[in-house]
């Protein structure tokens, strides 16, 4: 366990959607690398569809540390670009 008393795993090189972050959130992320022991970073992507940017497409962003990433996803947005746009409404089509 590490002093944030998070398991190992989570501390050096585990790759995907961590357990411990909330369901809400983790929908929005398609892939969590921690890359701190390496780059010092944890790499977030999101889901097709969401944006770190309110004002253009930005899916994938470097953290810090977990808490920093985690405000970040509280705050991601829809997408603003078009390509997401017309890819989700043609989601919506593809579930009526």
């Amino acid at each position: 366990m590490s002093s944030l008393n998070l398991p190992e795993s989570v501390m050096g090189g585990c790759s995907g959607v961590p357990d411990y972050l909330p369901g809400h959130l983790a929908r929005r992320v398609l892939f969590w690398d921690d890359e701190r022991r390496s780059s010092g970073y944890i790499m977030v992507c999101l889901q097709s569809g969401w944006s770190f940017s309110t004002k253009k497409h930005v899916d994938v962003e470097p953290f810090a540390n977990v808490t920093e990433a985690s405000l970040a996803l509280v705050s991601v947005t829809p997408c603003p670009c078009s390509n997401c746009r017309e890819s989700e409404a043609l989601l919506s089509l593809d579930q009526v």
